[in-house]
C-alpha cells in the first residue's frame, strides 16, 4: 500500500490566455478547475497506474462537498481529517499560450485549531503498516510546527515503512535528521537548506533532484545518474514533479531496477506536461514515453 499525505490541498484554477500582460486587461480563453495538492497529485497518477494507495488529506470543512466530489471524480481512496471552520484553499494558475509559461498565485492555508494536528498524526499512525510506502508531499498550512513532517517520518520509520519526502524550507531541513529514504527537492529548494546533496546522500538518503526542463538527477550513497527530459510541447508544468515522484514510487512498489524506476518517473512527468491543468493523466500517454534513452551514469 502507498499512503500519500496532503496537508494543504487546493482547488487549482487554471486560466488560459493568449499573451499575458501585467497592468492591463487580459482576455480569458478558457478556465478549468482541478483538485490539487502534491500528495493528491501523486495519488492521481498511482490510481491511473492501478497501484493500491490511500490519500490522507487535511481539508477544510466549509467547502468539503466540492472536495469530496473531486476525490470521487478521480476515484481516489481517501481519509479526510477536517480542519474545522476553514475552507480548502484555491490556487490561481495563469497559463500563457504565447510564452508557454505559468504564473502561480497560491494561498497559504491556515490551521484553525492545533487539535487537528494531533488528530492528523493519530490517523497517520493508525493507517500505516510495515512495508508501506509513505509519500509526504507539499506545503503545510500556516501555524504548523516546523518539525511536523519530521514527526510523521519518525512515526513511519518506527513502523518499518519506506518514506518519501517532497517538501521545502524548514520542513525539509528539519526532516533530514529523521532520515527519510528518499527526498525530491528542486535546485532552488535544495539551495535554501544547510545540507548539500552529497551530505544528504552520505546520510543514507536517496535524492531525486528536479532540474525543470533539464531533467533530473538521482543520487544515493553509491549511484549518481542524470536523466534528460524529453523535448515536448508543454501544455502545463503544474504537477509534473509530483507525477515524476509517482512514477518512481510505482517502480519501487513493483520492485523495478533503479534504471527502470527512473524511466517510469520520467514517463509520468512527461505525460503530465503534455496534459492540460492538473487533470488526470491517461495511462496510454505514460506508456508512450517509457523508453530507455537519455540516462547517463556518473557513478555506480
Amino acid at each position: 500500500m502507498v499512503i500519500t499525505v496532503t496537508m494543504n490541498p487546493a482547488f487549482d484554477k487554471t486560466i488560459i490566455v493568449d499573451d499575458f500582460q501585467k497592468n492591463t486587461l487580459n482576455k480569458i480563453n478558457s478556465v478549468r478547475i482541478d483538485l490539487g495538492g502534491k500528495g493528491i497529485n501523486v495519488s492521481k497518477i498511482l490510481t491511473t497506474l492501478e497501484i493500491d494507495n490511500k490519500a490522507l488529506v487535511l481539508a477544510g470543512d466549509l467547502n468539503f462537498k466540492e472536495l469530496d466530489n473531486e476525490l470521487n471524480k478521480y476515484n481516489l481512496n481517501s481519509e479526510i481529517i477536517f480542519n474545522l471552520n476553514s475552507h480548502t484553499r484555491e490556487n490561481i494558475k495563469i497559463q500563457d499560450e504565447k510564452t508557454q509559461s505559468i504564473t502561480e498565485l497560491n494561498e497559504k492555508g491556515k490551521i484553525e485549531n492545533n487539535q487537528v494536528l494531533m488528530d492528523f498524526k493519530n490517523k497517520f499512525s493508525n493507517i500505516i503498516s510495515k512495508d508501506d510506502i509513505v509519500v509526504i508531499s507539499g506545503s503545510v498550512p500556516k501555524g504548523t510546527p516546523k518539525d511536523f513532517y519530521r514527526s510523521l517520518i519518525e512515526i513511519a520509520k518506527e513502523k518499518k515503512a519506506f518514506v518519501v519526502l517532497d517538501a521545502s524550507g524548514e520542513q525539509l531541513e528539519e526532516s533530514i535528521e529523521s532520515k527519510p529514504d528518499l527526498i525530491k527537492p528542486n535546485e532552488h529548494e535544495l539551495s535554501e537548506i544547510k545540507y548539500t546533496k552529497e551530505e544528504i546522500a552520505k546520510r543514507g538518503i536517496s535524492i531525486i533532484l528536479s532540474k525543470g526542463r533539464d531533467g533530473f538527477e538521482y543520487l544515493d550513497s553509491k549511484n549518481y545518474l542524470q536523466v534528460e527530459s524529453f523535448k515536448v510541447e508543454a501544455k502545463s508544468t503544474v504537477g509534473a514533479g509530483d507525477s515524476l515522484l509517482a512514477g518512481f514510487v510505482y517502480g519501487i512498489s513493483k520492485k523495478y531496477s533503479l534504471e527502470d524506476s527512473l524511466v517510469m518517473a520520467r514517463a509520468c512527468a512527461t505525460a503530465k506536461v503534455v496534459t492540460e491543468g492538473t487533470a488526470q493523466v491517461p495511462k496510454n500517454k505514460i506508456e508512450e514515453y517509457q523508453v530507455r534513452e537519455g540516462l547517463k551514469w556518473l557513478r555506480s
